[in-house]
């Protein structure tokens, strides 16, 4: 997925850690960031108040999520928020492209090849 900027978000009592998005493409990719003991609920959050980060235009933006987190959160956590994601997405001027869950372990292991 080609990303042109990147950044963060915030808005009052909301943030979204990583913004990356193509605004020519329209596509987006919102990152959640949680090193304590988050089961999913920061990435549910971010996937709960994608509209609020979505510019609102007339196009349909793609979304991919990812979460990063310190421990594996497991398949059903996963499964859990591609279920969320996707009915978040109805009605909506976004679809859910899809969604990765990146442990600590993982990150390091991608870095430092």
């Amino acid at each position: 997925m080609p990303i042109v900027e990147v950044g963060g978000f915030w808005h009052r009592n909301y943030e979204v850690a990583l913004v990356g998005i193509d605004p020519f493409e329209k596509t987006m990719v919102l990152c959640s960031c949680k090193w304590g003991n988050d089961k999913g609920e920061s990435l549910a959050e971010t996937i709960k108040k994608a509209n609020r980060v979505i510019p609102e235009d007339k196009a349909t933006w793609s979304v991919f999520f990812v979460g990063f987190s310190i421990d594996d959160l497991g398949s059903d956590v996963q499964s859990n928020l591609e279920t969320l994601a996707n009915k978040t997405s109805q009605k909506q001027n976004w679809t859910f492209k899809g969604l990765q869950l990146v442990t600590l372990e993982q990150l390091d292991k991608d870095l430092y090849l």
